[in-house]
């Protein structure tokens, strides 16, 4: 079943005299489970492709639909509760809420449905799973770049959501911190069925990902499996043996 299905996809910036195409006629689907990885230069169209994935910006041509529902047609307010429930973020330019700690910024989706004191061992847990238990305790200026972009990794996984959006999430990550991030969106999809696409500058680092494309110029090129002459199409563990019966 597709959680997610981008068809003809196309969004247009105007950048001065000019007119910028940052997606064109865009097609992806993303089924619960899959981890996707795309890769892309500066100014590709990576970034607009996740905002228009989550609903936050709507395409000039094409249909965006998440779970039989298409983004479109919802209001504002529908749009907002599917990004507090079923879809997580993570962006380059996140921030933790004014005067709270990396703790509280992280359980702060929860403290709706638990105790604060529940919420707070949730998020300590989210925290030790993303690396940096050690910064629960720290403030937004206190951080490292790759700690504020696993801070916001904590803070999109403690909602559950079912389909997570990553915004180079390994950008600023050495190579320790880097394989530790990308195993834990790959045990979210696994393990949790979550939905996971993920950008990122190049593609050598992403191979951990079941899928693998590439963003140049708003131009979505596809596995092997799905056109001939680009990317390879990674087998989940366990695919291996039973494509090649």
């Amino acid at each position: 079943m597709t959680l997610l299905s981008l068809d003809g996809v196309t969004k247009r910036y105007a950048r001065g005299y000019r007119e910028v195409q940052a997606l064109v006629d865009v097609a992806l689907d993303v089924e619960p489970g899959d981890f996707t990885a795309i890769w892309g230069g500066s100014r590709s169209g990576k970034t607009t492709l996740l905002r228009v994935g989550a609903g936050i910006e709507r395409p000039d041509a094409g249909s965006v639909v998440y779970d039989g529902r298409d983004l479109a047609t919802l209001s504002r307010r529908d749009r907002a509760r599917l990004l507090l429930d079923e879809i997580g973020c993570v962006w380059q330019t996140g921030r933790i809420t004014r005067g709270l700690s990396v703790l509280d910024h992280v359980a702060l989706p929860r403290f709706k449905a638990r105790s604060h004191p529940q919420a707070r061992r949730e998020a300590h847990e989210m925290l030790e799973r993303v690396g940096i238990p050690q910064a629960a305790s720290a403030r937004w200026h206190e951080l490292t770049d790759g700690e504020r972009t696993r801070v916001a990794l904590a803070h999109a996984l403690i909602r559950r959501p079912r389909l997570l959006l990553a915004d180079e999430p390994t950008a600023n990550l050495n190579m320790i911190e880097r394989e530790q991030v990308l195993s834990v969106l790959r045990s979210v999809a696994e393990e949790a069925g979550v939905a996971v696409v993920m950008t990122a500058p190049d593609a050598p680092n992403l191979l951990q990902s079941h899928r693998l494309m590439s963003l140049d110029a708003g131009r979505l090129l596809k596995p092997r499996s799905e056109q001939r002459g680009t990317l390879i199409d990674f087998p989940r563990p366990g695919e291996r043996a039973s494509r090649g019966a």
